[in-house]
């Protein structure tokens, strides 16, 4: 009897360790599908390689974008609405036109669903600002995805973004070493309700503090991704620091319009400028100079990953909870070797 109770405590000890081997190996599972980078998948995109998803029928895609007067969202709703008419979808799109128009955005979710989308794509103006109606579109049966920047719920089915904490990084990183570890730096840090911004900030924070402490940052500006808004602010920030050796951009529309007062001031060989988005219009600014480094984000590459992500949620094919575009560090130097029909919208394209 002690024998046979025996037997049956091991077999119990067996099946357990068993059964929490097994329920690792599937939780490591998920969890390594919850996120993937797409290094694969946009080498494949871009050359044409990867098979585009094919709609179960045609499809109604409601698009958000939070602004489209920079050149990154105008690159990012060119790969969206190609690749919708490649792939055979319609799509309806809105701007919310600015950052801090949050209620703007939130009432247009709220009008795709009265157009009956079969399924929403949002760049969000804020990630907890649009929370509350994201749940509820999803709670009424319209699948929300992401694109560029989510909302901060579990109820968006699938996100295309940056890894943005890794740009601010690559900066801060060029801007250590390129100032020696030492010196005065300024910072546009775009929206202030924006988290891909703020993700920006954090990481080249993060750098300069834990590797260059001898930089000090002097001013701080929150702005739009605007060159006309950009130069002014860099204006007052030139006119009251004498002393400034590199200037931290979020975004190439911000770049701009530093690299624009910076050059006015007569200072572009004693400061430094980074930035990200590496649109084709900052490469004159990479060719002089006044731009040191713009991590690549391409947006037209993303655009067209969200809308294969979409359909293929829609189509009911398993899709990955992040998906991170690749950013490549860009300067002078190489960003002659990129494919411009693979990176921007064609020249004269605008949204009709």
């Amino acid at each position: 009897m002690k024998n046979k109770t025996a037997a049956v405590f091991v077999l119990i000890v067996v099946l357990i360790v068993v059964g929490v081997l097994v329920w690792s190996a599937n939780r490591t599972k998920q969890n390594q599908q919850s996120k993937i980078t797409v290094l694969e998948t946009a080498e494949h995109l871009q050359d044409g390689a990867q098979t585009d998803p094919k709609p179960a029928r045609r499809y109604k895609i409601g698009v958000l974008f939070p602004f489209l007067a920079s050149p990154f969202w105008v690159n990012e709703a060119y790969g969206i609405l190609d690749q919708a008419k490649k792939v055979g979808v319609d799509v309806v799109w809105l701007s919310a036109d600015g950052y801090d128009n949050i209620d703007k955005q939130n009432s247009q979710i709220e009008d795709l669903e009265v157009q009956r989308v079969d399924a929403i794509l949002l760049a969000a103006t804020s990630g907890t600002g649009t929370v509350p109606v994201v749940e509820r579109a999803a709670a009424r049966g319209f699948p929300v995805f992401a694109h560029v920047t989510s909302s901060n719920t579990n109820k968006v089915s699938s996100s295309v973004i940056d890894d943005d904490l890794s740009i601010g990084r690559q900066q801060g990183q060029f801007m250590g070493q390129a100032l020696g570890g030492k010196g005065a730096v300024a910072m546009l840090d775009g929206p202030a309700a924006a988290d891909w911004s703020s993700r920006r900030v954090q990481g080249f924070k993060e750098v300069l503090h834990n590797q260059f402490p001898g930089i000090q940052i002097v001013a701080e500006r929150n702005g739009i991704p605007d060159r006309a808004d950009a130069q002014r602010l860099t204006e007052d920030i030139l006119t009251a620091n004498r002393k400034l050796d590199g200037i931290f951009t979020v975004a190439d529309g911000m770049a701009m319009g530093a690299a624009d007062a910076v050059s006015t001031a007569g200072r572009s060989k004693s400061i430094t400028i980074t930035t990200a988005s590496f649109s084709r219009e900052t490469l004159p600014y990479m060719a002089k100079g006044l731009i040191k480094l713009n991590v690549d984000e391409n947006p037209v590459l993303m655009g067209r990953t969200a809308i294969n992500d979409v359909v293929n949620g829609l189509n009911g094919t398993p899709v990955p909870r992040t998906i991170y575009v690749p950013n490549p560090a860009r300067n002078a130097q190489d960003a002659h070797d990129i494919d411009p029909a693979k990176q921007w919208a064609p020249d004269g394209w605008t949204l009709k």
